[in-house]
């Protein structure tokens, strides 16, 4: 009974299910002749065994209780932590989306502004695209039409060329008749030109002979000027020596025709005379006849006469023409 007692008292049912059954044995053996007690014992056994069951059902109740309260508590503090911390990031992200939407209106204003400029822009985009479209419209018919003149001034110059050409083969035929005839006179022309050059030689020679003429008067004239100013001196000082009334004044005589009143022609010198000569040298200038160019240009016509024969002035003799 005290090990049950005791049992009781610290509410193990184990030990009080050891201690009920050595009661029971003890009951078996006599140890508790009365009847009645013997049941009131087990009754109040069996009893205290129920509320020692339950109170263990409520023991473990109350520690699963306990256990899970103290579970549910450490989950709420996660939970609150949690809750605390997502609260942070809450108002951080509020913060960071104020900033982020003041950004945005400015970007918003920015993008209303830019979409503004944008219309204006392709508004005048699609005025000039418009402008061009009407330009190259206009163009294109210009081009047609410069490029229709084009083909038919072509085909005109095409025509003209054709014509051009048939007059060049025309041109050409007739400049080789000429050739031709150019070499058949060729042949006279030379033997005009070998006449020519003897004619010219015999005309040299009576040019030398006038020169040489030419100078013999000259000096004739000279000494015939120095003896009549030798006299005109002699009657001046007959003049100045003779009485006054004997003077006559030397206006007043009479004038004597000679070749004194014609000016006075000065004789070519040697330099002058010596081209006019050398321009018959048959080494230095060789005359025509051996080498005659067969040219297609009309030639002038060969002067047959001298040049007049003026004082002062060189004249050249031979052909006109010279052939080098």
């Amino acid at each position: 009974m005290q090990s049950y007692a005791m049992a009781a008292h610290g509410l193990r049912s184990s030990a009080m299910a050891r201690a009920a059954s050595a009661a029971q044995v003890a009951v078996q053996r006599g140890a508790i002749q009365d009847g009645r007690a013997a049941e009131s014992l087990q009754d109040a056994m069996t009893a205290l065994h129920r509320a020692i069951a339950h109170a263990e059902h409520l023991s473990r109740h109350l520690s699963d209780t306990h256990t899970s309260l103290a579970e549910r508590a450490r989950r709420m503090h996660t939970h609150e932590v949690r809750i605390k911390e997502e609260r942070a990031t809450i108002e951080a992200a509020k913060r960071k989306m104020h900033k982020e939407r003041a950004l945005w209106k400015q970007k918003q204003k920015h993008i209303l502004t830019a979409q503004a400029a944008m219309e204006s822009q392709a508004a005048g985009l699609r005025e000039r695209e418009t402008a061009l479209q009407t330009e190259k419209s206009t163009h294109m018919a210009r081009a047609q039409e410069t490029i229709a003149q084009a083909k038919s001034a072509s085909a005109e110059a095409i025509r003209r060329a054709a014509l051009s050409e048939e007059a060049a083969q025309q041109q050409v035929a007739l400049a080789e008749e000429r050739m031709h005839r150019a070499e058949e006179r060729a042949s006279d022309i030379t033997e005009v030109l070998e006449e020519t050059r003897r004619r010219n030689q015999r005309l040299a020679d009576q040019m030398r002979d006038l020169q040489r003429a030419y100078a013999e008067c000259r000096a004739k004239r000279k000494a015939d000027k120095a003896r009549l100013d030798k006299l005109h001196a002699q009657l001046r000082t007959m003049e100045r020596t003779a009485p006054d009334t004997l003077r006559t004044p030397l206006s007043e005589c009479p004038q004597t025709s000679d070749l004194s009143s014609s000016p006075i022609r000065a004789t070519p010198s040697k330099a002058s005379a010596t081209p006019l000569l050398e321009d018959l040298d048959d080494e230095h200038y060789p005359m025509p006849g051996a080498h005659v160019p067969l040219s297609t240009k009309p030639k002038a016509p060969v002067q047959r006469t001298l040049d007049i024969w003026r004082h002062g002035k060189t004249v050249a003799l031979g052909p006109r023409r010279r052939v080098r």
